[in-house]
């Protein structure tokens, strides 16, 4: 019994010391996103059709807000990085002053503790 709570407790604290090592930044008008690994995705904002945020029921240990970006508004996310990656402070700024950015779905993400995606942005479209 032991044993296994020691496991367990080793397991949460590799996941809490590993989720800081995801980075977000904006570099100019691109966000990237850095995984733990090192691998990298790249979103002009130019090419941003839209902007959803994932909750999940895994906190407050792993990562339960995830913001994923989209190149096609009905596609899988070309980019994510979790609420708590380092430097997301500035890039969740950049896309909450998307002009049509539905902030109250923000704050309702925010809150929740389900497993739910909250559409908060699609670009509109050309007239």
């Amino acid at each position: 019994m032991t044993f296994r709570i020691l496991t367990w407790l080793r397991r949460r604290a590799t996941a809490i010391r590993n989720r800081w090592r995801w980075q977000a930044r904006l570099d100019g008008e691109t966000i990237i996103a850095i995984q733990p690994g090192g691998d990298s995705c790249r979103m002009p904002m130019a090419d941003l059709q839209a902007v959803v945020i994932e909750t999940n029921d895994t906190g407050p240990f792993g990562d339960d807000c995830w913001w994923q970006l989209h190149r096609h508004a009905s596609s899988v996310p070309d980019c994510v990085f979790p609420q708590s990656a380092i430097g997301s402070e500035a890039v969740v700024q950049a896309l909450a002053a998307l002009p049509g950015f539905d902030h109250m779905a923000m704050l309702m993400a925010m809150g929740s503790t389900e497993n739910v995606r909250f559409p908060v942005w699609t670009r509109p479209l050309a007239e």
